[in-house]
């Protein structure tokens, strides 16, 4: 009786160190997977403060990676997926992640780990709190992982597997190709994108830091690589300018401040191409900008491009690309905020953003020569609709192998072994 009773107690245990582990990694997989360029940008601030200089495939390749690898080591975790290997799994990246974040939480070499991207930022103490804890969830389960059984029989996990790996690569395909298909950053679909952000008129200010250091510069006096971006200065509420449900983005026309006569007027559509740094990739498309321009002025959609760049780099710009439209420049990162991509676009309806989407993947038929416009035709994949979609086709799979395992013609053929060990 006492040996049952502490049995189901380990049991218990067992699952409950599955859920933290397991579930912390799902979530930090599915978190970086959805924002692949966010992903980007986070391990680039970790390289910058080390002095490393890395390809940026390289940089995209290894963040894709880290983000599947998180993911599906987390549902082998959660589900006893491989019971063993799984946690060895878990272990082993706990070995090298617990110094890292104890490393941030001493040295602060980044203003936050980016455990969970964009959709839960936590402080670097936080984030070190959170691996010790997962660490000892996972040598609990190094040792008695094996007394509780795993959802899928052992002769079609690899089913689970392999599905496990697609999802987040789909995702992270989205969020690269076209946008996150969920977005946690204060320009979401739906969010009015407003002139706030000038007050009394004084110009913007943007704080980084740097070795526990936070200092604010003005957009001509931004600091070298070895500062870490954090955000801009919110503007004060007695400054006359929106509340905190609208998001702003200030625009610049070299020292000129002209974020009210670009986004002041509410009026009708605007469709914003917003390039976080101008280079030659850019020219592949410029043609086509420069059609799809016209194509929205034709339609009564004022076409404005708003470029991360100084004014010399903007004047490069403009005398190789020779834009038929108006272009402005803006912080680069506040550029990245608005939309993930080198490139991309996004429509305003009244002020309200109706849609985004990176350029290199945006096409529609300029040659319609009718009164309504295609612009009007695209939808927002970023919406969240898409996301649910996907998130249940997964799941729906997920559940149709688990019931595959169930089945008594399937158990036959693959045998049995799925009984947990004594504890």
């Amino acid at each position: 009786m006492k040996e049952t009773a502490r049995n189901s107690i380990i049991r218990l245990t067992v699952a409950l160190c599955r859920l933290v582990a397991g579930g912390t990694f799902v979530l930090s997989g599915w978190s970086k997977a959805i924002d692949p360029y966010g992903s980007v940008y986070k391990i680039g601030e970790y390289l910058s403060a080390w002095h490393f200089d890395v390809a940026r495939e390289i940089i995209l390749i290894g963040a894709v990676g880290l983000a599947a690898l998180e993911f599906v080591v987390g549902i082998m975790v959660l589900t006893g997926c491989l019971r063993r290997a799984a946690v060895v799994m878990a272990a082993a990246m706990m070995t090298f992640l617990l110094p890292l974040s104890c490393y941030i939480a001493i040295a602060s070499p980044v203003a936050d780990c980016g455990c969970f991207g964009e959709m839960w930022v936590i402080s670097n103490e936080a984030t070190l709190l959170k691996n010790i804890v997962v660490t000892a969830a996972i040598v609990w389960l190094l040792m008695r992982n094996r007394c509780l059984p795993t959802i899928y029989h052992p002769g079609i996990q690899w089913l689970a597997i392999i599905l496990t790996v697609a999802y987040p690569l789909a995702l992270s395909f989205f969020g690269y190709n076209f946008q996150p298909l969920v977005d946690f950053r204060p320009y979401k679909v739906g969010t009015v994108l407003n002139a706030a952000g000038q007050g009394s008129g004084a110009a913007p200010e943007y704080v980084y830091e740097k070795a526990g250091e936070t200092r604010t510069f003005s957009l001509n006096s931004l600091p070298d690589s070895t500062w870490t971006y954090v955000g801009p200065v919110a503007p004060s509420a007695g400054d006359g300018v929106a509340g905190d449900d609208d998001a702003y983005l200030t625009i610049y026309d070299g020292d000129e401040d002209v974020t009210d006569y670009v986004l002041g007027d509410s009026e009708g559509d605007m469709l914003l191409l917003l390039i976080n740094e101008p280079d030659i990739e850019y020219l592949t498309r410029s043609r086509f900008v420069n059609e799809l321009a016209s194509y929205a002025e034709a339609h009564d959609c004022r076409f404005v491009g708003i470029i991360g760049a100084d004014d010399s780099r903007r004047d490069d710009w403009l005398s190789i690309v020779r834009p038929a439209f108006e272009v402005y420049e803006a912080e680069d990162t506040s550029i990245k905020q608005v939309a993930r991509g080198d490139a991309a676009l996004l429509m305003l309806s009244q002020g309200v953003i109706k849609w985004k989407y990176n350029l290199g993947w945006f096409d529609i038929d300029l040659t319609d020569s009718g009164s309504e416009s295609a612009l009007d035709a695209v939808t927002a994949i970023d919406d969240g609709a898409a996301n649910r979609r996907l998130m249940l086709l997964y799941l729906a799979g997920m559940i149709i192998i688990a019931l595959l395992g169930l089945s008594p013609r399937i158990i036959s053929l693959i045998g049995r072994g799925n009984s947990p060990k004594n504890c």
